[in-house]
């Protein structure tokens, strides 16, 4: 089976700041619907950690766009 990726931004938010357990994921075609869902979450803590990426398609690989809490 080949796995295609759907969007290029993805939001992932868990309810402890260890990140550890069940995440919620969502998935944005915009960079711009991505960082107003990310910076709505950081801001009113509905969650307690959070992480933005973006996905590269020549390295195959995400990259980290943002994080809160901060390290």
């Amino acid at each position: 089976m080949i796995f295609t990726q759907a969007k290029r931004y993805q939001v992932t938010l868990w309810t402890s700041t260890d990140r550890k357990g069940l995440a919620m994921r969502l998935e944005f075609d915009s960079i711009e619907e991505a960082t107003l869902v990310f910076e709505q979450n950081a801001a009113e803590r509905r969650y307690a950690a959070g992480l933005l990426f973006e996905w590269q398609k020549d390295t195959r690989e995400w990259m980290l766009m943002g994080q809160y809490p901060n390290p």
